[in-house]
């Protein structure tokens, strides 16, 4: 400032950094984190024994179509799944009272995408039938399963998942079968609020600095932090309120960005 440099000029290379580590944590947030959280689980598993591997009593599993999973026993490792019920079970515009799948396990399919594959089964048709009430079709074994179930779905049933580890897309899978959780919602939205706090606490805290050059620098660095402080608490309550449903789950991880960035 003293050879005559504007405030503008000295300060645009911190925000282009900021700009930067912006980018940088929203890719590393969507597209690393989720990577390491796998990796980090299939570390845990592998070491776990064979016999305490094996999950029991696993909750009851919704896909986007509204069928309800019930899940005897369930082993991460080797993504397979014992004693498999929906009912009752819609696929293809049509509605079955029951499925049962001794055992099914999430592998590729012939067309090369992951998919359930069953060990056989039955489906029971409905009372409506011409054919009456009772009447019970083989499961193709090896034939996948029409639905889109996936084994992060029922680790996040069994709230074993880490959520904020997950993708963003994955996340939003997760949001829109799942409405009535608020915080999914709110984690989805602080994909993008978390990474801009860099910017915003940069240009809210370098004019604090930047007053202190005729007093105390001191003084004026310890504003800036405490306005830091200040917002990460507003933004940890209001998130807090909008998992809770007091505040709309969509706007409350924006009201610290939108309050500080305006100031």
């Amino acid at each position: 400032m003293e050879a005559g440099r504007s405030i503008a000029r000295i300060l645009a290379p911190l925000v282009a950094v900021a700009l930067l580590l912006t980018a940088l944590l929203v890719f590393a947030h969507d597209r690393i984190a989720p990577k390491a959280v796998e990796a980090r689980g299939q570390v845990d598993r592998a070491l776990d024994d064979e016999a305490g591997r094996t999950v029991s009593r696993v909750p009851h599993v919704r896909d986007s179509v509204g069928n309800v999973w019930s899940i005897a026993r369930w082993d991460p490792l080797q993504q397979a799944a014992e004693g498999v019920r929906a009912a009752p079970f819609r696929a293809g515009g049509r509605e079955y009272d029951l499925l049962e799948v001794g055992r099914m396990r999430f592998r590729r399919g012939p067309d090369g995408r992951p998919a359930w594959i069953p060990e056989g089964g039955s489906l029971l048709f409905p009372a409506g039938r011409p054919t009456g009430a009772g009447t019970v079709q083989a499961v193709p074994a090896g034939v996948p399963l029409p639905t889109d179930l996936a084994p992060a779905d029922i680790e996040l049933a069994r709230a074993s998942e880490d959520v904020e580890g997950l993708s963003s897309n994955r996340l939003r899978r997760l949001r829109d079968r799942y409405p009535d959780l608020q915080y999914l919602t709110v984690l989805l939205h602080r994909r993008l609020t978390y990474p801009l706090s860099n910017l915003v606490l940069l240009l809210v805290g370098v004019p604090f600095v930047l007053r202190g050059q005729g007093g105390s620098i001191f003084l004026s660095v310890l504003a800036a932090i405490g306005v830091c402080a200040a917002y990460f608490v507003a933004d940890t309550v209001a998130c807090d309120f909008g998992g809770r449903g007091v505040l709309p789950a969509g706007l409350a991880p924006w009201i610290a960005t939108i309050l500080f960035g305006a100031a």
